[in-house]
């Protein structure tokens, strides 16, 4: 987020620029695109009313996809520009879009592989091997019918059989890579969420401490 260009009036401050929410919506606009934030529905405001009002249009349409909760009182701070109020919204609003981001990949990633599992295996024997049911003589397309030894009925019901359960077998080996791509997948989303965690809690204590020496 620290890389995207905020545009709309600065009053000087973090707390002060964020306070109306309309800053937020532009920081998860162009973070998630996908996500369909309307910017224009999040106009700058001077008013304790107008600034709660985007903020309640923020918790309604955008933050529910985000896994975001915001209780009264964090939005009354950040509306009041309390001190340390909208930083802490902040690394927690980063979190849940770097969460977001890595969920959406994983099941893009998913997806895209159950399609080529489910992708239909065509073998067809009887285009392989042309048959003759009167005489058992089995011919490949290319060559003429007589250039071709004649096979025993019994070598030709289990070169059949084999052809028919090739595909099924490659299934099932895709089935079990693909499960393992998804374990692998979740252990790594769940060591990104733990760091992710782990940095949220370093982050407040940085900010307690520079609260307590503002305050001090």
């Amino acid at each position: 987020m620290d890389e995207i260009e905020l545009t709309g009036p600065r009053h000087g401050s973090i707390a002060r620029d964020f306070a109306d929410g309309t800053f937020v919506a532009q920081c998860i606009h162009y973070s998630l695109p996908n996500l369909g934030v309307q910017i224009h529905n999040y106009p700058s405001a001077s008013s304790v009313a107008k600034k709660s009002y985007n903020w309640s249009t923020l918790q309604q349409k955008v933050f529910k996809k985000l896994k975001l909760h915001m209780s009264k009182e964090e939005v009354a701070d950040i509306v009041g520009i309390k001190p340390g109020a909208i930083e802490k919204f902040l690394i927690r609003l980063r979190d849940a879009i770097d969460v977001y981001q890595a969920q959406s990949e994983r099941r893009q990633s998913a997806r895209s592989r159950s399609r080529d599992i489910e992708a239909p295996h065509h073998h067809h024997p009887s285009t392989d091997y042309g048959e003759s049911a009167q005489d058992g003589y089995r011919t490949h397309p290319t060559q003429p019918y007589h250039d071709v030894e004649p096979t025993p009925p019994q070598a030709a019901s289990q070169v059949q059989s084999m052809a028919r359960s090739e595909a099924p077998r490659m299934s099932l080996e895709d089935r079990d890579r693909e499960l393992e791509e998804l374990k692998e997948g979740a252990r790594l989303l769940e060591e990104k969420i733990e760091r992710q965690q782990q940095l949220v809690r370093l982050k407040d204590s940085r900010i307690q401490v520079l609260l307590d020496q503002i305050h001090g």
